[in-house]
């Protein structure tokens, strides 16, 4: 259910509130996600703006429904051992790593606090410039977890062969995390037949954990505070569109996602930057579209962010066409 009610205050100030209210049949939850935002007209080419709001997700059905097994080994003293016969007394027994989901999850949300200005400096020439600030809540982790088996001996009571260990963890919803940044978009068009889009954003965000998970600060629990920690603080990007006539179009975008450094190695990233390519032919409205697209071009194959698929040069032809 959604309610907005939109007043203007003043001839220059208008104001939205609203509120939605969403029942969740996964966990049982009844959420509200009240907004409100300020719109202030200082001129025609002028604006101010401002506002703040609540948004939730529910856990998935991974994190609250589903477990996972990880096989391995563990590396432990060997008990009762002789010196003589094993000089370092360490052995390698059989183990698994056991996470289980969590039903008792709360939802995830977000409160969001931004403010900008959008403005018409010219009639070729305007820009939007936003700063924000985000907390987030019940976010999710893998708790710090324990051994519920060591040796083969197991806390129920039971025996495994082979002095098999068992870890076991859940997932829990005991990280927080905080962002703020701001963003600046141009918008230019130095001829009817040129347009230039140019936007650039930082972003900082930093996470924490309840005070009772001594090993937050490392990548122990799932490595998710170290996720959320790095994460690329500068995006850029210049987009040209060009209609050189009536039949033809020439758009290119070049976009940089700032490195990220860390230090470990699992989540160290490289700057990157791209550049698409758009090239589109149609004779006449009644006829087809034919584009060209480019992704990346000459671009060499790299990761968008350590140990994920691989990304590369694509390269394209879409066909549309429309009897409007």
């Amino acid at each position: 259910m959604f309610s907005q009610l939109e007043t203007q205050l003043t001839d220059k100030l208008t104001s939205s509130l609203g509120v939605k209210v969403e029942h969740f049949t996964r966990n049982d939850t009844t959420e509200l996600q009240p907004q409100l935002r300020l719109h202030y007209k200082v001129t025609d080419d002028h604006q101010l703006w401002t506002g703040i709001g609540r948004a939730v997700v529910t856990p998935s059905a991974v994190d609250s429904t589903t477990d996972m097994f990880v096989l391995g080994n563990a590396i432990a003293s060997i008990p009762n051992c002789d010196l003589s016969q094993h000089p370092s007394c360490v052995g390698m027994y059989p183990a698994m790593n056991y996470t289980a989901g969590n039903k008792d999850m709360d939802n995830e949300s977000v409160v969001t606090w931004d403010a900008g200005y959008r403005g018409k400096i010219t009639d070729t020439f305007s820009l939007d410039a936003t700063v924000f600030y985000s907390e987030y809540d019940n976010l999710r982790m893998i708790d710090d977890g324990r051994w519920i088996c060591t040796y083969g001996y197991c806390e129920d009571g039971t025996t495994l062969p082979g002095g098999t260990a068992i870890f076991r963890n859940s997932y829990s919803d005991n990280l927080i995390a905080q962002s703020y940044g701001a963003e600046l978009a141009l918008f230019w068009q130095p001829t009817e037949a040129i347009n230039f889009n140019t936007s650039y954003s930082f972003i900082d965000t930093q996470s924490e954990c309840d005070s009772r998970y001594r090993t937050c600060d490392t990548y122990l629990n799932g490595g998710y505070k170290a996720l959320y920690d790095h994460q690329p603080n500068h995006y850029g990007s210049i987009q040209m569109m060009w209609t050189l006539n009536p039949q033809w179009q020439i758009d290119w975008w070049l976009k940089h996602k700032g490195s990220v450094s860390s230090s470990l190695e699992y989540y160290e990233a490289p700057a990157i930057t791209t550049l698409d390519l758009r090239v589109a032919w149609q004779q006449k409205h009644s006829w087809p579209l034919v584009e060209l697209v480019v992704d990346g071009l000459g671009s060499s194959t790299y990761e968008d962010m350590p140990n994920k698929a691989p990304l590369e040069e694509t390269v394209f032809m879409r066909l549309s066409w429309t009897t409007l």
